[in-house]
């Protein structure tokens, strides 16, 4: 079973027993595991079974050298730092190491004891850095994930609100429309007496009665009977009605509606047919 009490873990491969036990020692007292094997082959079983977070071998082993060995372990484990021990070091041989085996580092025999745990630790210090940065890289893209599907449900709701108020806009247009092309004077009262709104019938008739209204609150252009008409609509009673009132010599049936939405009264309409 795999040992989780310490950190890491290291794997040493070498055919000589004696360089495996100096291994050993050198790296009693560090912060990691250490596994053993004298052939290639058992070295990849190791593999195959723990997950190794550094390799050391070496080069010169029968059967399977140090580059073929790393070549394999690099397969088996791609995160793994791999350090290949030489007692030479050709240029053909270096490069062959990186390009097949993709090495971290060659490290001479004999080497010195202080050094090597040096390189070691520095090796595992960028194993750890490495897997934080593709954690925070992960985080990152996870991130940037979570913020285009945001972007596309505000952009769902954008469109959304705007077809709302495209409709209601295009309902607003088609009402004044309506309201423009009445037979009806159509007046537009605001809550604070004010006449806001005429449709075309409306202008035409106090125009021809040389009045005004936009603009102006209702008890300076319309007699009393009109302006309790109105208050009492805006009080709250549903609709009210003047029949064959006189108003500028002319003869009108006025009536008014009050105009609310879901949440407050928002005005009055008062119509002025006349008769």
């Amino acid at each position: 079973m795999e040992d989780f009490l310490k950190k890491y873990n290291v794997l040493c491969v070498d055919d000589e027993k004696n360089v495996l036990r100096a291994l050993q020692r050198s790296f009693r007292k560090e912060d990691f595991n250490v596994y053993a094997a004298t052939k290639g082959k058992d070295g990849l079983d190791i593999l195959k079974n723990f997950s190794v977070q550094l390799i050391l071998a070496d080069f010169r082993m029968p059967e399977m050298n140090g580059v073929q060995f790393l070549k394999q372990a690099k397969q088996l484990q791609p995160d793994a730092i791999r350090i290949l021990l030489s007692g030479y070091a050709s240029i053909d041989m270096v490069t062959k190491a990186v390009n097949e085996g993709g090495i971290y580092k060659l490290i001479t025999k004999p080497w010195n004891e202080s050094e090597l745990k040096l390189e070691v630790n520095l090796a595992l210090s960028h194993w750890k850095l490495v897997q934080r940065n593709r954690k925070l890289n992960r985080r990152v893209e996870e991130q940037v994930l979570e913020l285009k599907s945001m972007n596309r449900q505000l952009e769902d709701i954008v469109d959304e609100r705007t077809r709302e108020i495209l409709i209601k806009n295009q309902a607003l247009e088609l009402s004044h429309q309506i309201l423009d092309n009445l037979p009806i004077a159509v007046v537009g009262v605001a809550l604070e007496h004010y006449v806001v709104y005429l449709n075309q019938e409306a202008e035409k008739t106090f125009d021809s009665l040389n009045i005004s209204p936009i603009g102006k609150k209702v008890e300076s252009i319309f007699p009393d009977e009109i302006n309790k008409l109105i208050l009492k609509t805006i009080q709250g009673e549903k609709s009210k009605f003047l029949k064959n009132f006189e108003f500028k010599g002319k003869i009108f049936h006025i009536s008014s509606r009050v105009i609310k939405d879901e949440f407050a009264v928002r005005g009055v309409t008062v119509m002025f047919n006349e008769v």
